[in-house]
């Protein structure tokens, strides 16, 4: 099994196993993607769209001993030419294809086959799984051979403060700050990636706790007294009641509101006859670098394509990159 810093993302994000030397099969001996496939927040572009990848149950990398000893470690907790891990079996070596197929409880013809496959991709550099011709270098024609197991998983990159078993949240001397509770992500308890729906008991269980011990009368609490008024958002009026400035507005322009993830998006477009042929924006509050990323791509797609209709939106902001285009269709509405 690999170990609690070797998780390793099968795409671009880890040079070692997406280039030089080194290729990627599954249980059946048999390479299934182009190793050098890049990933976005767990999906690759399959086919021009991207998705969740399918994958095998078994998913071994095999590479030769150039990759092993010159390649830069894949982790930091690894050692220089993979030394320390070959010696200690976490990484298995063999002195023969046939001996590593072995090893690994795969058919050695086939994965002879793979390589010499792989070999010849690498030659001509067009591969039938479209990986790079710059990512590849054939394996070589000797040993050793090496070869590593990966289990696919999924964790969570948790951020925030420590929580109780009471969902408190606790201060830099682990004590909990009166009235403030936690539930889910916010200060959960597993690291590093994205787990999906498995926070899903978090949120559940934390969220139940959280709000009973929110809700239950507090002796310490604050006496609000009488006609103490709430509004949202900042000052006198709500952001959500607000509107961009419509004066100055040429013919075929039309300004769009909409709904993202850190709060309204507005935007400005420009259209001559049917097509869109510029977008502004106007005002947003969208994650600087995650929904900020929707601002990057959506409006040159848009324009041109002249429309948002087949304009996909971008993964990992998929809220903000919805609530552009609503916004963009809301202007149109108007025209």
């Amino acid at each position: 099994m690999t170990c609690e810093a070797d998780r390793p993302r099968i795409g671009g994000a880890v040079p070692f196993f997406a280039r030089g030397s080194i290729i990627l099969v599954g249980g059946d001996a048999r390479r299934y993607t182009a190793e050098d496939l890049e990933q976005r927040h767990g999906h690759r572009e399959i086919g021009g769209t991207w998705m969740i990848p399918n994958r095998p149950e078994r998913n071994i990398f095999i590479f030769d001993a150039n990759q092993a000893t010159t390649a830069t470690p894949p982790y930091g907790n690894w050692s220089a030419g993979c030394v320390k891990e070959i010696a200690s079996g976490k990484i298995t070596e063999a002195a023969s294809i046939a001996e590593l197929a072995q090893k690994f409880s795969l058919d050695p013809a086939t994965l002879q086959a793979t390589i010499d496959l792989y070999n010849t991709s690498a030659a001509s550099g067009v591969d039938a799984f479209g990986r790079q011709a710059k990512s590849m270098t054939a394996l070589a024609a000797t040993g050793p051979y090496y070869g590593i197991e990966m289990w696919p998983s999924i964790l969570n990159t948790q951020g925030g403060p420590e929580r109780t078993a009471k969902a408190e949240i606790v201060d830099a001397n682990d004590k909990p700050i009166a009235h403030l509770y936690s539930a889910g992500e916010f200060g959960g308890v597993c690291a590093n990636l994205y787990q999906g729906g498995s926070n899903m008991a978090e949120c559940l269980v934390f969220g139940n706790i959280a709000g009973t011990n929110a809700a239950a009368t507090k002796e310490d609490a604050f006496d609000a007294g009488e006609g103490l008024a709430y509004k949202p958002g900042c000052g006198d009026q709500s952001v959500l009641d607000q509107a961009p400035d419509e004066t100055g507005l040429k013919s075929g322009q039309a300004t769009g509101i909409a709904l993202g993830l850190g709060g309204p998006i507005w935007v400005k477009t420009t259209t001559e006859g049917a097509k869109i042929t510029n977008i502004e924006i106007l005002h947003q509050t969208e994650t600087e670098g995650v929904g900020t990323a929707a601002f990057d791509l959506l409006p040159q797609a848009v324009i041109a394509a002249g429309t948002t209709e087949g304009v996909d939106i971008v993964t990992g902001a998929t809220i903000s990159s919805n609530g552009f285009l609503n916004a963009v269709k809301d202007a149109q509405s108007k025209l």
